[in-house]
């Protein structure tokens, strides 16, 4: 596992040497998930492996006053890797799609949104952008088990926020409503890949994996 780990490391930073001085296109990766899943150490570990000074990353709340008067995807327009360049988004566009069981109760709404998705990301294909998707995933006991370990330590009990207790309490909701969001949002211009988050390495390296494969179609395009 360490061999494969450092094997992909030294791949992502040739390519992205090579993404940089070809200036082809752009990658933007998407991680949604289960909290807990490990959507923040995941990030983390790519990010020690690539150079930083050319990699956005970008995780967005709740739009504030002058955002809501704008159109649904301008933020994420704003945010926009540029050619050469890669963005790591935690959950992006799929915030409250995936992010938020809650929007389950409203389903003609999460229908249009999931339709505006789609087009977004076939323009930002068809202009040069790959798109690399991954849901990361956990069971039920796992989950609570990190969050309760998160919880206890005080020097990361910061991290749980009411939203996850909330996830925790409602696990079976939650995912439901992810795998419905999963299939109306898989499509041709950008699938997604659902990744166990269980074992740490076994996903950075799958990640990382499908990180390097966009990357290596950016660079021969």
């Amino acid at each position: 596992m360490n061999r494969a780990l450092s094997k992909l490391r030294d791949e992502l930073l040739d390519l992205q040497l090579e993404l940089r001085n070809s200036k082809r296109c752009a990658v933007a990766l998407i991680i949604t998930g289960t909290p807990a899943a490990g959507r923040s150490e995941t990030i983390n570990e790519l990010l020690s492996w690539l150079d930083p000074k050319y990699v956005r990353v970008h995780a967005f709340g709740r739009p504030d006053f002058g955002e809501r008067r704008r159109p649904s995807m301008w933020r994420y327009w704003q945010s926009l890797p540029m050619r050469g360049r890669m963005a790591f988004y935690f959950a992006g566009w799929y915030a409250d799609s995936i992010a938020d069981p809650r929007r389950a109760s409203r389903p003609a709404k999460a229908k249009r949104a999931l339709e505006r998705i789609q087009q977004l990301e076939s323009m930002l294909v068809a202009d040069g952008v790959k798109i690399v998707k991954v849901h990361l995933h956990v069971d039920r006991k796992t989950q609570r088990e990190r969050l309760k370990e998160l919880s206890t330590n005080k020097l990361t009990r910061w991290r749980v926020t009411e939203e996850d207790r909330w996830f925790a309490k409602h696990f079976a909701q939650a995912q439901r409503t992810a795998q419905r969001c999963l299939r109306a949002s898989n499509h041709d211009a950008a699938s997604w890949h659902v990744v166990d988050g269980s074992d740490t390495k076994q996903r950075v390296l799958e990640v990382g994996a499908k990180l390097r494969d966009a990357l290596r179609e950016a660079v021969a395009t």
